[in-house]
């Protein structure tokens, strides 16, 4: 499995269960320098600062659920994640 697959699917473990924290981080920044090595991560982000903010992602995550329990959690969880690979993916060129 790649760092990328890992890295997604430890969101969506987190994003319905415990609440993330330093060892959470640590594991974030393993798996985003193992996923810039792959070239799945862009290389010109920081990888603590990245790990850091996908953390907070997660808890932003938890209060949004629970502010609005009519959104489905799979809905919830799949913006989610659409954001992250948006943020953390290489910049494609574009296609004219």
């Amino acid at each position: 499995m790649s760092a990328w697959d890992e890295l997604l699917d430890l969101i969506d473990h987190l994003a319905g269960n415990e609440s993330p924290g330093q060892s959470v981080e640590r594991t974030f920044s393993r798996l985003i320098t193992e996923a810039i090595s792959a070239g799945d991560v862009d290389g010109e982000l920081h990888v603590e600062d990245t790990a850091r903010w996908l953390t907070a992602m997660l808890s932003a995550h938890r209060s949004a659920r629970a502010a609005h329990p009519e959104v489905a959690a799979d809905d919830d969880l799949a913006v989610l994640r659409l954001i992250v690979t948006r943020w953390l993916h290489p910049q494609r060129p574009r296609v004219q």
